[in-house]
């Protein structure tokens, strides 16, 4: 407790008594066991500085202590902004501080969770339809597969019309020209009639 804490404290039960009233047992007892807690130096408590632990110290009933004008300065002192606590109340503020702000983050930790495995889960989702589908193509693959295997020869490859021309011209090169045509040099007429002939 700094020493403008310990100025305000003595000023304030000061004023108590310029008032003109007389403190009774019970006041001087919670204005002592008040001091001894600011101080740090709790006789049957833990030092934190509540209204049970302001009774206990004092001996005094909690009504007792309502009833008294040093609760109303008790009061007045902790709520005034330059009053500094003790060393552990200002510690145990602190540590109160600190949990509050871990429960914060662990509910904003969870609820990232949540997103993410509703991420997941959709993934998931996506994927198992996308490898029914994959399978689904597989199978039908496969019998095309098989019934082509099972057609065997009857199964013609689709040729264009400029590919079956070329095709029959090479042919005509490799086959051999007939005695009559050679010497009668009626090359393009039996060429025309060999073409005719495999068109059909």
């Amino acid at each position: 407790m700094n020493d403008e804490t310990r100025l305000r404290i003595r000023h304030t039960f000061d004023r108590l008594s310029a008032d003109g009233r007389v403190l009774t047992d019970i006041d001087r007892g919670l204005r002592d066991a008040f001091e001894r807690l600011m101080h740090g130096l709790p006789e049957l408590t833990d030092g934190k500085i509540t209204i049970v632990n302001l009774c206990t110290e004092a001996g005094v009933s909690c009504a007792s202590c309502y009833r008294s004008p040093v609760a109303q300065a008790v009061k007045e002192i902790l709520e005034a902004p330059q009053t500094r606590r003790t060393e552990p109340e200002a510690l145990r503020a602190e540590l109160s501080r600190l949990k509050k702000a871990e429960r914060e983050l662990r509910r904003e930790h969870a609820s990232e969770v949540r997103e993410l495995k509703d991420t997941v889960a959709t993934y998931a989702n996506q994927i198992q339809l996308l490898a029914l589908r994959n399978a689904d193509l597989q199978a039908q693959n496969a019998r095309l597969a098989e019934q082509l295997r099972q057609a065997g020869a009857k199964v013609t490859p689709f040729c264009l019309a400029s590919e079956n021309a070329q095709l029959r011209q090479e042919h005509w090169k490799r086959l051999p020209r007939s005695p009559i045509s050679a010497q009668l040099g009626n090359h393009d007429l039996e060429r025309s009639t060999f073409e005719t002939m495999s068109t059909k």
